[in-house]
């Protein structure tokens, strides 16, 4: 009875990873640079609601006769706000006046 029940608990641990595992949040490299060059571009052109109005960027960027439309990736997107909101007040300041700074205080390559 002991021997099934540490089966059971750990079919259950496998299967609890397995589900993080696939329901994590996924995003490129590529997508993670492309959300924080718009976080800066968005935050230097004055954004009160820089979630919102990177949202409207991507979704309204997309033309009616594209044949490949891009979706916006909430991930990739919570990802950059979250590090810039990790910055502090002054570092804030200096990433909405200028977008190169911003960029590079958030990671981003520069050049």
């Amino acid at each position: 009875m002991k021997k099934k029940r540490w089966i059971v608990l750990l079919l259950l641990i496998l299967s609890a990873a397995a589900a993080a595992h696939f329901l994590r949040p996924r995003y490129t490299p590529a997508e993670r640079d492309q959300y924080t060059a718009l976080l800066c571009h968005v935050v230097s052109n004055g954004s009160h609601d820089p979630g919102k109005d990177m949202q409207d960027v991507i979704e309204n960027g997309n033309s009616d006769y594209a044949l490949q439309k891009l979706d916006y990736n909430e991930a990739a997107a919570n990802d950059a706000l979250a590090r810039f909101a990790k910055l502090d007040a002054a570092q804030q300041r200096d990433a909405a006046q200028s977008n190169v700074d911003c960029q590079r205080l958030l990671g981003l390559n520069v050049q």
